[in-house]
């Protein structure tokens, strides 16, 4: 798998890219990490297109965010409606009727709401940078159950 690695994926390449589906990923228990596939991996790279974002801000300062995650290796959808307060932790903010639950993908989420107030950034936590306008979102887990995200929007 590592021969059809991305080569413009985050910063820092990896020999052990690993493309991973919606329904992989969300199966995946961290105890399953590095050798998910029977060796050792430095990323594994979710790969999925979003559609339907719909933000809005009520009078009350309620940050609301729905969207579709479209699968493009397994074809299966994920949609997330996702509330946020003002000021509150994005850690604590509110999930309603979606299956994101888990820290990496919360931190999905806030590379999502970054796109939004700036389109074509690289968000990861750590840096924002200027990239490309695809219209995928690379979610990469490290070995290390580092996470890092890059969201790409077309202008």
């Amino acid at each position: 798998m590592s021969s059809k690695k991305p080569q413009s994926i985050i910063g820092k390449q990896s020999s052990n890219i690993v493309p991973m589906t919606l329904k992989m990923f969300t199966s995946l228990k961290q105890h399953d990490y590095p050798n998910y596939f029977g060796h050792k991996v430095d990323l594994v790279c979710l790969v999925a297109q979003v559609q339907n974002v719909q933000p809005t801000i009520s009078k009350r300062g309620l940050f609301q965010l729905s969207f579709t995650l479209q699968d493009l290796f397994g074809g299966q959808t994920i949609i997330a409606n996702y509330t946020q307060y003002e000021g509150q932790d994005i850690q604590k903010s509110i999930f309603e009727r979606n299956q994101i639950t888990s820290l990496k993908q919360l931190k999905l989420v806030k590379c999502i709401l970054a796109a939004q107030k700036d389109k074509n950034i690289y968000y990861d936590v750590k840096h924002i940078e200027l990239v490309s306008d695809h219209n995928y979102i690379m979610y990469h887990v490290a070995s290390c159950i580092n996470y890092h995200c890059q969201v790409m929007y077309n202008t």
